[in-house]
């Protein structure tokens, strides 16, 4: 079996066992709270905050959704992928962390640097950098399961999101 059908497994059976339940709940309210510190961060409107890479100012991989026949394959097929995508992340900024200092320097910071890499602003890197200290918690007190299922869910939750307000463009 492929690593992407693997995990994409994995999460299912996480989900329906019930014992992640709280992650699956958790990843929304954090998305819902991301969206609401960024329109605060924008209306600082410091021009620093803005800055990406390219002058993108989106997560590279989101941007086909845009396209106007293109949009539901590749949503679908980015929806397939996630789980695994989440859990490789997570396999490379969390595993093995035993503690805050570690956590801090590893799975926070660089978490949230390396988005920089998928052409996001500063400002999402800010926020990045606090989701991923919340991964670290998790990860410290629940294990790399919990903290793969609510960076799946909320991955997967950000996905929807981004194809339900495509045409607005509310996400940015």
């Amino acid at each position: 079996m492929s690593p992407v059908l693997q995990a994409f497994e994995l999460l299912g059976r996480a989900i329906f066992s019930g014992q992640y339940l709280l992650y699956v709940l958790l990843a929304p309210v954090l998305l819902a709270c991301g969206v609401k510190f960024n329109q605060k961060l924008q209306a600082l409107n410091w021009r620093w905050l803005e800055w990406s890479p390219f002058h993108v100012r989106s997560n590279v991989v989101l941007l086909p959704i845009k396209l106007k026949w293109a949009w539901a394959p590749y949503a679908l097929a980015l929806a397939f992928v996630m789980p695994f995508l989440a859990l490789l992340e997570e396999w490379i900024f969390r595993a093995g962390t035993t503690n805050w200092v570690r956590g801090l320097l590893i799975g926070t910071l660089a978490f949230g640097l390396c988005h920089l890499l998928s052409f996001v602003s500063v400002r999402m890197v800010v926020y990045l950098t606090l989701v991923g200290a919340l991964f670290v918690q998790v990860y410290l007190a629940a294990g790399i399961i919990a903290v793969f299922v609510l960076h799946a869910t909320y991955n997967l939750t950000a996905l929807g999101m981004t194809v339900a307000t495509r045409k607005r463009g509310l996400l940015t």
